[in-house]
């Protein structure tokens, strides 16, 4: 869609004001008196790629999908005289997180916390004010009457284990991260007379990226960088040039 392109990294014009880096001036394609156009993909997955250094090498490979597609069409509407162009390309990727987390095994579920590496754990209802001391539960296990509905339904949210371990990193899970890119632009070129042209440019970029949770449902896990981000962004300009004489011509921007 880009017909030329011009980049300033210095010497900026009053036109351009000052700049931090470099101003960079695009300008997409016409359309003529003949149909001119293309269309594209381009295809990558997981069967050309290695595997992920944190995935689990007893599964299946996580799969990963990238498509970039799209394609441009212009021509006229009136001959010699009004012209359009439109061009459009979609994003698409599946790409498999990895993420490790750390969940309670079958007897930490159960209130089982004798096993090696647990610390003790203290029963909030035999706290003694006088010596400001707790007892801890016998043999460091939670009987099954303390449980409350609550604390099973909230259990009932996590995963078991899936990987060996005691207590940290034990849930390897490599759900796909589904991040979708629509572009698009669409041009007029009037032709009023030899001396006067018009143009007319509207752009549009559109993104949605559905970021994956380490733990399944609601059990979530994730923080600020998982969930739904949206990007839309659009833009359009006008432009009018008129030729007084060869020499000097007037150009008018929006």
């Amino acid at each position: 869609a880009i017909q030329e392109f011009k980049i300033q990294t210095n010497s900026f014009s009053s036109a351009l004001g000052r700049s931090g880096g470099a101003a960079i001036n695009a300008v997409i394609k016409s359309g003529g008196n003949e149909y001119h156009g293309n269309l594209f993909e381009f295809l990558r997955n997981s069967s050309f790629d290695g595997r992920d250094y944190f995935e689990d090498p007893t599964l299946k490979k996580a799969s990963f999908q990238q498509n970039q597609f799209g394609g441009t069409l212009g021509g006229p509407i009136v001959r010699n005289k009004l012209f359009w162009f439109g061009d459009y390309q979609g994003t698409l990727v599946r790409n498999p997180l990895t993420s490790v987390s750390s969940v309670p095994d079958a007897a930490q579920r159960a209130g089982d916390f004798s096993g090696p590496g647990n610390k003790p754990i203290y029963d909030p209802g035999a706290y003694d004010p006088v010596s400001n001391t707790r007892a801890p539960f016998a043999g460091n296990i939670i009987p099954e009457n303390r449980f409350s509905t609550v604390t099973r339904n909230v259990l009932n949210l996590y995963p078991l284990p899936n990987q060996p371990g005691l207590l940290k990193n034990n849930y390897v899970a490599s759900p796909a991260e589904r991040n979708r890119v629509d572009q698009g632009d669409f041009r007029g070129d009037y032709n009023l007379s030899d001396t006067n042209q018009l143009f007319f440019r509207w752009s549009m970029s559109g993104r949605t990226d559905v970021r994956p949770a380490p733990l399944p449902g609601i059990a979530s896990g994730g923080g600020s960088s998982t969930g739904y981000a949206f990007e839309d962004t659009m833009g359009a300009a006008f432009g009018a040039t008129h030729t007084f004489t060869p020499a000097v011509v007037d150009q008018f921007r929006l």
